[in-house]
């Protein structure tokens, strides 16, 4: 079956193609967005109609359906026109996907996709396989057996018969617990003990109410008597509620204060005078430091008047000397005065001996250099003499001054001395004036609190008089015997309050005294039916709380019983609800479990189930293990597909020039294995790139020609080899011309330079057929 024409008069973008004939190798060539692709998408849509665009989910880029045809041609010479003829698969039987999968090769991607489902599919078609059948009929089985894969029960929504089955089995292990518990504990004779217990509490409680109105009857006599009694130490503590324990404490604490704030003027008193003496120090201490500043201040005047413009110019005149000084003793005077002394006396001689006139010249120039030398020497000794004249003239007026200075440096030194003490002097005068601050705002301090203290006495002694006025108290003493007495009193009130509190309470809200008495007189009148209760009968603690105990001890025990017995019965209804569950009872079905007959025949319901569950499963794992089996044998005619005799293996052995000789499919793991002429074994994915494409490419070779039936077909490649190197690419096109010799037909599409200079001497020798791809550029 081969693509032997073509037309393609309006697809999207592209122009008309016009009839195009092709040949066994066809190259469509053209650049990026030339409309290459678009043409493999026209291509497809005319193939396979409509199916195209569900089964293809690239060719969706323009919606239309192509105008055009495809011519193919069959082996028996005959030509078929689509679509007019119907379509691809309804000519050979071929779906889109075996199509895709074998004569469709994109995007560089030679691999087979769904790989295992595929070969199963093909397979099928090809060898009668029934694998399909037998699965359903094993799915079927594990159904009826609610089995799993892996030979478990099912657990799957709504049966979950897994969870079932292991609920079903707690159930029986704790259905049989509950019935040994029940036995043991004699569940059966629960009623006949509880009625024996009742009796016993009746009788108990009996005794209990003659105790408790002895009681009340007691309560009621010791009421009265409390109640008298408090009401007569009321009468008395009214005549002397004008005195409180506050008023005692306040005058207490008044006459604490009042002695410590004498305490304090005495004590202020005394620091008041000591300060005040201080203070008088003080001011004739500031007096004697101010006269003996002055006096200091007045001779450093006097001196520093007397003698600093002498000291001034002596020290000007001092500079001058200096720098005369420095000119005088330095060498070069002393060379030059020398230098000039000898070439003087040399000239004067050569003068003398022949008289040059040059001599005479060097004669003038030493002459002045001589003169030059003793002018200076003359200048620094009227200088010197000039600054010891002003030194003595200084030293001089510093005897005037009491300064018994003999060198200008002593007369310096007293004269700092003289600066030094006027500071020190000022120093304590300052400190003086500091001390009499101070000791007067101390003076001015203590007088202060003095009249604060005064004050307050005052005010201690009026709060004093107040208390005395208030309480009728002559002195604290008398307060005291009063207070203490009034405290005798409250405390036997209260000792009443008690009595009656206790026995009575103060009832569920705050009251006033008056209407706390109110509420215990109307409590005692309560209790007036009880004067004659219980005749003979004394209130006995001891008996009560043996009573109390024995009958706490029947309640437990009742109480304990009762629910015991319900528990129980809850456990049974428990049991029950838990075996609807499993069994998915309505209400009104006859399950109840209410004694231990009911629990022990659903515990044999219980075992039946699960025996007959396990019974099921059982005959169903049998039969898949024979099915499986039958499965496996079919399994093995995939391999028929591959192996060495195969088609896939010739082929492979034919394009790589039988460096391959053998390749195999592993069912289980759904591996291909591939045997080097070397031995050496390969798993697929183990091979170099080329060798890859090389095995994908054998193995769509193979199956096409067994779809086909025997036939030769077409391949449509869209750049399949992009991702090749230039050696790569060049086995890679050799493959393709070997498959072509062997009668096969390819359609090759691409925007690739390489690939036309490679088939370049082909299309020129005519044995590649190229086709332009949108030859009048529209995009």
């Amino acid at each position: 079956m081969l693509l032997t024409e073509y037309a393609l008069r309006r697809y999207g973008p592209l122009p008309d193609s016009g009839k195009l004939k092709l040949g066994t190798f066809n190259l469509f060539f053209g650049a990026n967005e030339d409309g290459k692709t678009l043409t493999v998408d026209a291509l497809l849509k005319m193939l396979f109609g409509k199916a195209a665009l569900r089964s293809f989910q690239a060719i969706k880029r323009v919606e239309e359906q192509p105008d055009g045809y495809v011519v193919l041609q069959l082996d028996d010479r005959r030509e078929v026109k689509l679509p007019e003829a119907g379509s691809l698969p309804d000519l050979l039987g071929i779906s889109a996907a075996e199509f895709t999968n074998i004569f469709i090769i994109r995007d560089s991607n030679l691999a087979i996709a769904n790989e295992d489902q595929f070969y199963r599919g093909v397979t099928n078609r090809l060898t009668g396989m029934r694998s399909g059948e037998i699965k359903m009929i094993i799915d079927e089985l594990r159904d009826l057996g609610q089995v799993t894969n892996t030979g478990d029960y099912k657990n799957t929504a709504p049966d979950k018969l897994k969870d079932r089955l292991s609920k079903a089995r707690h159930l029986m292990q704790k259905g049989n617990q509950l019935a040994e518990k029940m036995l043991a504990e004699g569940y059966t004779g629960f009623e006949e003990e509880l009625a024996a217990l009742t009796g016993e509490r009746e009788d108990c409680r009996n005794r209990l109410k003659l105790q408790r109105e002895a009681a009340n009857r007691e309560k009621y006599e010791t009421g009265l008597g409390a109640l008298a009694r408090l009401k007569e130490a009321e009468l008395e503590m009214e005549q002397l509620n004008r005195v409180t324990e506050a008023d005692y404490d306040e005058w207490r604490k008044t006459e604490l204060k009042h002695e410590h704030i004498n305490d304090e003027r005495k004590r202020l008193t005394e620091e008041h005078l000591e300060i005040r003496n201080l203070l008088e120090s003080a001011r004739s201490e500031l007096l004697s430091a101010k006269l003996a500043h002055r006096e200091a201040e007045q001779e450093l005047k006097k001196v520093a008047g007397g003698v600093e413009a002498d000291l001034e110019e002596y020290d000007r005149q001092q500079l001058i000397f200096c720098r005369w000084e420095t000119l005088a003793e330095k060498s070069i005077l002393g060379r030059l005065f020398a230098a000039g002394f000898i070439v003087f006396l040399m000239t004067l001689a050569g003068s003398i001996y022949r008289p040059y006139w040059w001599l005479y010249i060097l004669l003038g120039l030493a002459s002045a250099a001589v003169l030059l030398a003793l002018t200076i020497y003359f200048f620094y000794l009227h200088k010197k003499s000039r600054l010891k004249e002003a030194e003595a003239v200084l030293l001089v007026k510093a005897a005037s001054f009491n300064l018994a200075a003999t060198e200008i440096y002593t007369l310096r030194r007293d004269l700092g001395s003289l600066t030094q003490k006027v500071a020190a002097l000022a120093g304590q005068l300052s400190e003086a004036e500091k001390s009499l601050e101070w000791r007067q705002k101390e003076f001015d301090r203590l007088k202060n609190d003095l009249e604060v203290r005064a004050r307050q006495a005052k005010e201690t002694e009026a709060d004093i008089k107040r208390i005395q006025n208030l309480t009728g108290a002559d002195n604290l003493e008398a307060l005291a015997k009063t207070l203490k007495l009034q405290q005798n009193l409250h405390k036997n009130h209260e000792k009443e309050a008690g009595i009656l509190e206790s026995h009575f309470g103060k009832g569920d809200q705050q009251r006033s005294p008056a209407d706390l008495i109110f509420y215990w007189e109307s409590q005692i009148d309560s209790l007036s039916p009880y004067v004659q209760a219980a005749p003979g009968v004394m209130p006995d603690r001891k008996e009560v709380a043996q009573l109390n105990e024995t009958l706490g001890r029947l309640e437990e025990k009742i109480q304990g019983l009762t629910e015991l017995t319900q528990e129980r019965k809850d456990e049974l209804r428990s049991f029950e609800k838990e075996v609807d569950e499993i069994f998915n009872t309505a209400e009104d079905d006859d399950l109840r479990c209410e004694t231990t007959a009911d629990l022990k025949m659903i515990l044999k319901k219980l075992e039946e189930w699960t025996q007959t569950c396990e019974e099921l499963k059982d005959a169903a794992l049998a039969a898949i293990s024979l099915f499986e089996m039958i499965e496996q044998e079919e399994e093995q005619k995939v391999s028929e597909l591959f192996g060495s005799e195969s088609p896939v293996s010739s082929y492979f052995d034919l394009i790589t020039g039988g460096f391959y000789h053998k390749v195999s499919y592993d069912t289980e793991q759904s591996v291909i294995n591939i045997i080097r002429k070397d031995g050496l074994q390969l798993k697929a994915d183990q091979l170099s790139g080329g060798a890859f494409d090389q095995l994908y490419f054998a193995i769509r070779l193979a199956l096409g020609e067994k779809l086909l039936q025997g036939e030769k077909g077409f391949f449509i490649l869209d750049d399949p080899f992009i991702k090749a190197d230039p050696n790569r690419l060049k086995i890679l096109i050799s493959m393709l011309f070997k498959i072509v010799a062997d009668g096969w037909q390819i359609l090759y599409f691409s925007s690739k330079g390489e690939i036309r200079q490679i088939l370049e001497e082909k299309i020129a020798a005519g044995e590649v057929k190229q086709v332009a791809v949108n030859p009048a550029g529209v995009q």
